[in-house]
């Protein structure tokens, strides 16, 4: 039988990466469930693996990151068993947790089959249609921007509010760095980039998601150093100009959004934060949405003093979480409170050590602390025509440290292949172009 080319392979790796991203943002829309979507990516793995099993030589770093993420499925499956019995939430919980092993035969995929540029770019053009495909049905079902100044959130019928901006943010602040790829792609090809990634921007800022918004900073600083450099090194353009010029942007962006819905909405909502953390802090209320994410944490705590080495076990979450939640009500603010009930506690770091223990959690410690330290150090020693994949990995994970303080993405099913599916795709990419000099051109 004969098998196919090293070009074909990457054209199912393509396929499959697009359809996996579309997949777990749209498959609300149409009522479908993503995660039918790992067995053939499970199978191209394990087909990658025995085709090129002669040319797998991985590096360190990569061998490190898949050792990092069985650990974290090692001690989830070893906490979970010592609440046994275990209930229907434990063994979806698992069940969530062993999808890294499909993550473990992409990332080897990805780094033997060796992606050209244009293949991680226009995989990036490809989650920015899926989120303005998302974009446009939210606007077309709420009737128009208009009903965005009623108070309604982009990703309310769809998705998620919150899953809309952490998904749309994490595409947004990669494809920053993709202007001088589009831009030798011609002048044409160029307009049409900005207006997509200027759409991707949107659907952030109309999903009124504060924990997408929380990475816009470093991301802003991360790539305006690196275009400083870039232009540089390739155009000996003088770096003032580049940052007058990147100042510039910035006023345009300002400028946009004060004459925009978005303004209002931008404004209103980093107001309400402050506003809500202040009333919680005088101890006036925790009644709001920063309110209860603060009364879960200090709950949480109490709960991880109590059990501090395999935490309360998934199926008992909800039942500590009102617990403790209602002993903070009870003793802080003098309420009688029956509770909260969510099923996650809105702050990865606690959820884990809370749910699973201190081991989870430092596996989790881990897993950011690794990629922070990869990346960073990635971006020192890359060539300038390859620094633009470190970057994009540095503020990737910078924004996921950030936006794993408010929720708790690992939790659930669709957040979780978010990250990693990032977060690996970043880490193989960037290597894969690290240790070739001329990086495989596909079709």
């Amino acid at each position: 039988m004969q098998t196919l080319s090293r070009g074909a392979d990457l054209k199912i790796l393509f396929f499959l990466l697009g359809t996996f991203f579309f997949g777990y943002n749209l498959a609300r829309g149409f009522d479908l469930n993503f995660e039918i979507l790992y067995l053939p990516i499970l199978i191209f793995g394990i087909y990658v693996w025995r085709k090129y099993q002669n040319e797998i030589a991985l590096p360190k770093t990569l061998k490190v990151w898949f050792y990092i993420l069985f650990f974290y499925w090692t001690f989830t499956v070893i906490s979970s068993f010592t609440h046994w019995p275990l209930g229907s939430t434990a063994w979806a919980n698992l069940n969530i947790a062993h999808n890294v092993f499909i993550f473990m035969l992409l990332g080897i995929a990805i780094y033997v089959l060796k992606p050209s540029v244009d293949f991680f770019w226009a995989f990036m053009g490809l989650a920015g249609v899926a989120v303005i495909s998302l974009f446009v049905m939210e606007v077309h079902a709420v009737g128009g921007l208009d009903a965005l100044e009623r108070g309604i959130r982009l990703g309310s019928v769809y998705l998620h509010p919150v899953k809309m901006g952490v998904f749309a943010n994490g595409v947004f602040i990669i494809l920053m760095g993709s202007l001088p790829w589009a831009f030798r792609k011609g002048w044409s090809f160029f307009s049409i980039w900005i207006i997509l990634v200027s759409l991707v921007f949107l659907a952030i800022v109309f999903s009124q998601t504060r924990q997408a918004w929380i990475g816009w900073p470093e991301a802003l600083i991360a790539w305006s150093v690196y275009y400083v450099y870039y232009f540089r090194d390739t155009l000996n353009i003088r770096p003032y100009k580049v940052v007058i010029a990147i100042f510039a942007l910035i006023l345009l962006i300002a400028a946009t959004l004060t004459v925009t819905p978005a303004k209002k909405l931008f404004v209103d909502r980093v107001n309400l934060a402050f506003n809500n953390v202040s009333e919680y802090l005088d101890r006036q209320t925790f009644r709001s949405s920063v309110g209860e994410r603060l009364i879960s944490y200090e709950g949480g705590v109490r709960g991880i003093v109590d059990y501090p080495w395999f935490g309360v076990g998934s199926d008992q979450f909800r039942e500590k979480q009102s617990y403790y939640t209602a002993q903070v009500a009870k003793e802080e603010f003098s309420i009688d409170f029956s509770g909260l009930d969510y099923r996650h506690m809105h702050n990865q770091y606690l959820m884990s050590w809370f749910t699973y223990g201190v081991f989870v959690f430092v596996m989790v410690l881990f897993m950011l602390g690794f990629l922070l330290v990869v990346f960073t150090k990635g971006i020192a020693n890359a060539t300038t025509e390859n620094k633009a994949f470190w970057v994009a990995g540095f503020v990737f994970t910078v924004a996921s440290i950030l936006v794993f303080v408010p929720d708790s993405p690992l939790v659930r099913s669709d957040t979780s292949a978010h990250f990693l599916l990032f977060s690996t795709l970043l880490l193989s990419f960037a290597l894969q172009h690290k240790h070739q000099n001329e990086p495989y051109k596909s079709n």
